[in-house]
């Protein structure tokens, strides 16, 4: 029997939103694994095509864009140093569906591993939009919000535990 909260939709259109929802779930899953395992290709291609990556120090726009933000020759990024290694933590997604385009806030954590103890080096919100096209859902737009420090704070802390 249905509930006054599901309206008239039909049980296909509730589970059509559940898989639309489970999908781009996976998309947030991905983009931390594919950063964490330094997957590039991978995590490029969690972006539309015209997809954009921003923060408060600039915005990347395009599959091409992306990469190069990565930092590295050739696009990707350069290894970091043997002992520091990083994890992405991603938590309280708020998933919001229109049709083919959906909206999410969520929180991150970022996690630095040194060889005596991890540090948690950056928390902030990401606030994403997403398209599906031809069927299968991409990001459309990340952006970073960095509060906890702010990114200028960060690239100070992260550059003397890299140098120690």
């Amino acid at each position: 029997m249905a509930t006054q909260t599901q309206g008239t939709s039909s049980i296909e259109q509730r589970l059509r939103r559940v898989e639309d929802e489970l999908a781009i779930q996976r998309i947030l899953f991905d983009y931390s694994r594919y950063l964490d395992s330094r997957d590039w290709d991978g995590f490029v291609s969690l972006f539309a095509p015209d997809g954009e990556w921003a923060n408060a120090e600039g915005s990347y726009k395009g599959r091409e864009a992306i990469m190069a933000m990565l930092g590295g020759p050739n696009g990707g990024p350069a290894e970091p140093p043997k002992r520091v290694n990083y994890y992405h933590a991603n938590s309280n997604w708020r998933i919001d569906l229109d049709g083919d385009r959906a909206t999410c806030v969520s929180r991150y954590l970022f996690v630095l591993r040194r060889e005596d103890r991890p540090v948690s080096a950056l928390a902030g919100l990401y606030t994403d939009e997403f398209v599906r096209l031809d069927g299968v859902w991409k990001i459309q737009r990340r952006t970073a919000e960095e509060l906890i420090p702010t990114h200028a704070e960060w690239e100070e802390i992260f550059l003397s535990k890299v140098r120690t």
